[in-house]
């Protein structure tokens, strides 16, 4: 079913139009843990910070972390694990973060990335070889 707004309920901020060139777009590769419900917050808020200051700096980010938080028994996770694939074979770069190797799902990103030819940034500056990565997805 489609949601429709209609266009007396949207509001104009008004202020000085500038032009805006697109941003690349990049996919957010970190894991998604916690073991208690404050843990869970506290690294949604450290991801959330790292997107900002890429978005600060030109460069929109894809979170599958942000985009599914707290959406655990509500949405299939086969299903966000789709969708979140999709979004980041429309991406043009893939950064990864933290402890992204230690995560099943974010090592599948990484791979997924490198098949599609996505330039990947390495904020940790650590890196798997192409088969300790694909060896550790099977794990």
């Amino acid at each position: 079913m489609k949601i429709k707004i209609h266009p007396s309920a949207w509001t104009k901020i008004d202020r000085p139009e500038k032009k805006i060139s697109p941003p690349d777009l990049a996919y957010l590769v970190c894991p998604y843990r916690y073991h208690k419900a404050g843990e869970a917050f506290e690294n949604m808020t450290k991801i959330r910070n790292m997107a900002v200051k890429f978005w600060t700096q030109g460069i929109a980010i894809i979170s599958p972390q942000l985009n599914g938080f707290f959406m655990e028994g509500s949405v299939d996770p086969e299903m966000l694990r789709i969708g979140h694939q999709q979004a980041l074979r429309a991406c043009d770069m893939v950064i990864i973060a933290d402890d992204w190797y230690t995560q099943r799902w974010c090592r599948e990103d990484v791979s997924l990335a490198k098949k599609l030819q996505i330039p990947i940034l390495d904020t940790d500056m650590c890196s798997l070889s192409d088969a300790d990565l694909e060896r550790s997805i099977r794990e």
